[in-house]
């Protein structure tokens, strides 16, 4: 009961910068749109939008790095799970599978609950003008969870 209250509390700490960071890069985002529109220069929104993808994607990985750190000794197997695991009529195939889909139900509700409100927030801002709300945020969504396996797996 400790350690849940401990990644829930471990989590809100996390989502709380990307929030900030959301908030303060996207604040005039649509006053440059409007410049880069006016002075013909359309390069500029793709810069923007590639360093807020560097931004969020190295977000998303050093926080989901910490939060494996912080838990990995739960994930692994260990003697305990041998001793109770054991005497049951499963095959250690069963036991495998199950442990590998409590990593990866951990990996995706980390990585969703730390990404959600920064995508949709992304998705919002990014997209309203051209109408692609929902290809802005499955881009960020996809970007920033990708980082997150791939920080998970290392």
């Amino acid at each position: 009961m400790q350690m849940r209250r401990a990644i829930i509390g471990v989590i809100a700490f996390l989502v709380t910068p990307g929030l900030f960071l959301m908030f303060r890069t996207m604040s005039g985002y649509e006053l440059m749109v409007m410049i880069a529109r006016h002075r013909n220069t359309p390069q500029i929104i793709e810069t923007f939008l590639a360093q807020m993808a560097v931004l969020f994607v190295s977000y998303s990985m050093i926080s989901t790095g910490l939060l494996t750190v912080f838990i990995w000794d739960t994930l692994v197997f260990d003697k305990r799970d041998a001793m109770v695991l054991g005497p049951l009529p499963l095959r250690g195939l069963t036991i495998v599978g199950a442990k590998l889909a409590a990593l990866a139900t951990f990996l995706v509700g980390t990585a969703l609950a730390v990404n959600v409100l920064s995508g949709a927030a992304f998705g919002w801002v990014t997209g309203a003008l051209e109408g692609r709300i929902l290809q802005h945020l499955s881009a960020h969504l996809s970007g920033t969870v990708g980082g997150a396996v791939f920080m998970f797996c290392t």
